[in-house]
């Protein structure tokens, strides 16, 4: 897609990962977003409001090259191989002349990113750097620190939360620390122990107050604190564990994600809220949002909080997107969990709803989002998905029906990423079952 002279480009940079990278290593224009590859090609293809956009993004065995059979491959980057996405997009002709050439004419180049980088800069050159604006400023340090539980939470002492909006929890220096802290704790209580570094709801165990940790969460614990850094915990073992307060009961709390964004100019937007699909209790697995969903009554207070803290942020130069976890508990207090100073999973169903539906899309749309859909049958590539879903009237038209981001065999069952989206909650609903009879049929 050519930009008409004047427009504005968003360049969408998945380099997050770069702040659990070995000091040292080569800077990378899109560092090593979580592995495996979740479809960051396809999934990012309705993200701006902009009239182009680009992401540069690592490549995925199940994903074409050129992402999507329905978009054209001069709007795609994707380096070749596996792993980290160093300066291929500018050391590769083919990939360079497809920067320059989506890039001209452009009046300005927004770079959506969450840390700087040597690559970035490089990018910036390539691009003019007159006309390129919100490279991040902050240091990456900090937004380290604040993408720890233990940072998040300073951050947002620093930007007035109040402290009994937030569960109570203390720093653990070791794991054998933890356990004998756990047994002391003579009043009981559920508590949970959670990696400082760590997202995705990996890495966390759950353990009572006053008895002995058991065996099996015991050996569980002990292998993640001693195995290898991975996509599902980004376990820094220079970190400590966090001992944090258990809230509400489990299979009766309600889950929350929103996400807004700092723009270079320092204004702080919202970009959207729903209620997170989660596996075990605590690893996520999708969100799903209607606009008369009972915890809508706390958008205002979330609104608020996020603000705050993206006031707060920007002092310090920040500019991107962040995250912010809450729990409803069974008493219907709103609680503040977490801070994510990085692109999110619900980010991208949120700016695709943004897109298809408008700015007030949470006002009139509804959406469920499975990260993981289980497929029976036959299905070789996205495009493949893509056609089956055609076929049947469920591929998204008219304000409804279902959009494939993602496809993988990693498993013995093919399972996809799937997002339905419809007018409200029943139509999303109909929609759910209709999918359910054609790809597990």
């Amino acid at each position: 897609m050519m930009a008409a002279a004047g427009d504005e480009l968003l360049i969408v940079v998945a380099n997050f990962q770069e702040l659990f990278t070995v000091h040292g290593a080569t800077p990378a224009i899109a560092g090593t977003p979580d592995q495996p590859p979740h479809g960051h090609v396809v999934k990012a293809v309705l993200w701006p409001d902009q009239p182009g956009w680009l992401l540069l993004a690592p490549a995925a065995p199940d994903i074409p090259v050129a992402g999507s059979c329905c978009h054209p491959p001069a709007e795609v980057i994707v380096p070749t191989g596996l792993g980290a996405v160093t300066l291929a997009a500018l050391d590769e002709p083919v990939a360079r002349a497809r920067l320059t050439a989506f890039c001209a004419g452009a009046a300005r180049v927004r770079i959506m990113a969450t840390v700087h980088s040597l690559g970035l800069t490089w990018l910036a050159a390539a691009l003019g750097a007159d006309r390129v604006v919100g490279l991040p400023a902050c240091p990456a340090g900090l937004v380290r620190r604040w993408n720890t539980k233990l940072g998040g939470r300073d951050l947002a002492l620093a930007a007035g939360i109040p402290p009994d909006l937030m569960p109570a929890q203390a720093a653990m220096p070791s794991l054998d620390h933890a356990l004998i802290t756990l047994k002391d704790l003579r009043g009981g209580g559920r508590w949970l122990l959670k990696p400082n570094a760590a997202c995705g709801g990996f890495g966390l165990v759950e353990a009572n107050g006053g008895q002995d940790v058991p065996e099996r969460l015991l050996g569980e614990l002990r292998g993640r604190r001693t195995a290898k850094a991975s996509w599902k915990s980004l376990y820094d073992m220079s970190e400590p564990l966090v001992l944090q307060q258990f809230l509400g009961e489990r299979e009766r709390n309600t889950s929350l994600t929103a996400d807004f964004e700092v723009a270079p100019d320092g204004a702080v937007a919202f970009l959207g809220v729903a209620q997170q699909r989660l596996q075990r209790g605590f690893v996520y697995q999708g969100a799903t949002y209607t606009p008369d969903a009972p915890w809508r009554m706390h958008s205002d207070m979330i609104v608020d909080i996020g603000q705050r803290l993206g006031a707060r942020m920007a002092v310090e130069r920040f500019q991107g997107c962040y995250n912010l976890d809450f729990l409803v508990t069974p008493d219907n207090r709103l609680w503040l969990i977490e801070l994510n100073v990085r692109r999110s999973a619900p980010l991208d169903q949120f700016l695709t709803l943004r897109r298809l539906v408008g700015p007030n899309w949470m006002d009139h749309s509804a959406f469920d989002c499975h990260e993981a859909f289980p497929i029976t049958g036959a299905v070789d590539s996205l495009c493949a998905l893509e056609d089956r879903l055609r076929r049947h009237r469920l591929a998204f038209h008219d304000g409804q029906g279902v959009l494939a981001f993602h496809l993988s065999h990693r498993s013995e069952r093919p399972y996809a990423g799937l997002l339905v989206i419809g007018p409200n909650g029943a139509a999303v609903d109909t929609i759910r079952r209709r999918l359910e009879d054609v790809l597990h049929g």
